[in-house]
Order: structure tokens, then C-alpha cells, then sequence
């Protein structure tokens, strides 16, 4: 399942991330790696970004950097 597809309110746990060296290297800076745990925030409409709780954190990632994020369901 990629990040995309999670509801608002869902958690779960980042799998893997498979996009290219620097995208992947933006998405480890922010916190999103694989094994870290997230909740969904909200999922903006109209290819608006996805905004994720990391911890302590709130991350927003833009809807083509998140649909390269695979992740796994609580």
C-alpha cells in the first residue's frame, strides 16, 4: 500500500521507500524511513500534499514524493 492510499486517522508503518537517490535521501532527512511509525493527518485534495505525525512531528510531503513511500497498516 503506498502512503497515498491511507485515510486520515490511520496508522501505520513505513515499509520502504523506492524512488530515486535524492528523493529518497529528502524523505530520510524529514524523518520518513523505513520502520518508522506515522499517523495520517489529512490527505488535501486537487494533488495537495499529505500530511503525516511523525512522533512529535507533523510533515507534509508533497503527493508525488508520498505515492513513493510503501507502508503497512496497524
Amino acid at each position: 500500500m503506498k502512503l497515498t492510499q491511507v485515510k486520515p486517522g490511520q496508522k501505520g508503518q513505513v515499509l520502504d521507500v523506492t524512488s530515486g537517490h535524492q528523493a529518497k535521501q529528502k524523505l530520510y532527512d524529514i524523518g520518513i524511513t523505513p520502520g518508522v511509525e506515522f499517523e495520517m493527518v489529512a490527505c488535501h485534495p486537487f494533488k495537495g500534499p499529505i500530511v503525516v505525525n511523525l512522533g512529535n512531528s507533523r510533515i507534509a510531503v508533497g503527493r508525488h514524493l508520498a505515492d513513493t513511500v510503501s507502508v503497512r497498516l496497524d
